[in-house]
């Protein structure tokens, strides 16, 4: 679904570095409250992201982009998310999905995500993993930070 309200970020900035996030075990919420309840009534993994990206929205455009995750939106288009590997070559010979992929994929594979900040209040964020979309496919916290 296209956002009826256009958002357009503060500023975005590259960085990299590692966070371990609280990923929903239910996710594709359309909503933080939904996100949330997900993680309550479902748990949660801890998973290791790569943060590529941090995105300041203002405090309007954060609070609209939390009630509308599923809602694709212009700025999140080709931001570096999704899971990948360093080095393909580990992968040659090796049937895609099979069990000897899956291991070693999930010994070398490198989850990579963006943080979205409430530029007026950085102790409000998400990290969010599109998957090659332009929403917010999956949303996952950080309860230790700040």
């Amino acid at each position: 679904m296209k956002a009826i309200k256009e958002i357009i970020p503060v500023r975005i900035i590259d960085v990299n570095f590692k966070k371990n996030l609280m990923t929903p075990k239910l996710n594709k919420n359309n909503n933080l409250c939904d996100n949330y309840e997900a993680m309550l009534e479902y748990g949660w993994d801890n998973v290791t992201f790569t943060v590529k990206k941090q995105i300041m929205l203002n405090d309007e455009d954060y609070k609209y982009l939390m009630k509308n995750f599923l809602t694709d939106f212009d700025f999140l288009k080709g931001m570096p998310c999704g899971t990948c590997v360093e080095d393909d070559r580990l992968f040659e010979g090796i049937k895609e999905y099979s069990e000897e992929w899956r291991n070693l994929f999930k010994l070398y594979g490198i989850n990579l995500c963006v943080e979205i900040i409430n530029n007026e209040n950085n102790y409000k964020h998400i990290y969010v993993n599109t998957e090659g979309y332009s929403y917010c496919r999956y949303v996952m916290h950080d309860f230790n930070n700040k």
